[in-house]
């Protein structure tokens, strides 16, 4: 999650990391955005494909204190907490691998999708 100052600002933020979609900072509400871009390992030669799901999201964090104390009807209370940029991420290899792979290609494959991992977290959405 990336804090941010308020809704207009996620939004903004977002706009940085997501180049190819158009987001009206002071109006868009419930914002999501989905996309699998397949990518080949550089880590097996180019005999494998590399799911790059992202989802990226602006969430606002609520407190809600809710008094049952006081008789028929509880008393709520709400307080919004804070406003974020969320990203979910799968990156994986996908299951129509031809052969067996060994495990110094199966450690450099890890190694390989964790640096996709963090570059879509640093960078936004690469094509």
């Amino acid at each position: 999650m990336l804090p941010c100052d308020g809704l207009s600002a996620a939004n903004k933020a977002l706009s940085r990391l997501l180049p190819s979609v158009e987001i009206d900072p002071d109006n868009t509400r419930d914002f999501m955005y989905r996309i699998n871009r397949r990518c080949t390992s550089r880590a097996l030669s180019g005999r494998c494909e590399i799911n790059r799901l992202s989802a990226w999201s602006v969430i606002e964090i609520a407190r809600v204190d809710i008094d049952i104390s006081s008789g028929s009807s509880p008393a709520v209370r709400n307080a919004l907490e804070g406003t974020a940029c969320r990203l979910e991420l799968d990156v994986n290899s996908v299951p129509e691998l031809d052969g067996h792979i060994s495990s110094e290609e199966a450690a450099s494959l890890t190694e390989e999708l964790f640096a996709l991992a963090f570059e879509l977290a640093a960078d936004g959405d690469i094509k």
